[in-house]
């Protein structure tokens, strides 16, 4: 009878230990691709706030040159480009640990409030452009809007240059 305990206790530990293995295991993998994941999503948003950041360059540039030949009547053809707002998404749906640990989180929130603010702003403009170059104020309505655009764009740079050390 105590043969049976025997074998009966070992192979119990058998599986006790095969079944602590087999989770140890899945939680290793399990940490690895989260991390994985939350460095992907994390290069994703870098990515996006960079480009960003480099939009706001160009159409701040862009304004500029507009700026400059706006009072002679003249206006720059291309149309300015919208920002990206995808990097709030990835955040909401993927939250990754190391944007809990600062106020990141809150400065990448804002940062998306304030582009699309922005991108209304640029559709507004264009809009406007497109639509009502008859008007006898045509020139001094887009010089406004080229001047409430430079001020978002500076600010939106300054916010996006913030949050480079973090990402």
């Amino acid at each position: 009878m105590s043969e049976y305990w025997v074998g009966f206790a070992s192979g119990v530990g058998a599986v006790l230990i095969g079944f602590i293995l087999t989770m140890a295991w899945d939680l290793f993998k399990w940490n690895r691709e989260l991390k994985k994941r939350e460095e992907t999503v994390l290069s994703a948003v870098k990515e996006e706030l960079q480009n960003n950041l480099d939009l706001s360059k160009h159409i701040y540039r862009y304004l500029q040159e507009e700026f400059k030949v706006i009072d002679t009547n003249k206006t720059i053809v291309e149309a300015l480009p919208i920002l990206y707002v995808g990097f709030w998404d990835l955040i909401i749906i993927n939250l990754p640990k190391k944007l809990l640990k600062t106020d990141v989180l809150i400065k990448i929130r804002n940062v998306s409030q304030f582009t699309n603010i922005i991108n209304e702003q640029i559709r507004s403009r264009e809009n406007y452009r497109i639509n009502n170059e008859a008007m006898s104020n045509y020139h001094s309505r887009i010089k406004l809007y080229d001047q409430i655009l430079m001020g978002h764009v500076v600010k939106l740079s300054r916010l996006l240059e913030e949050l480079e050390p973090f990402l």
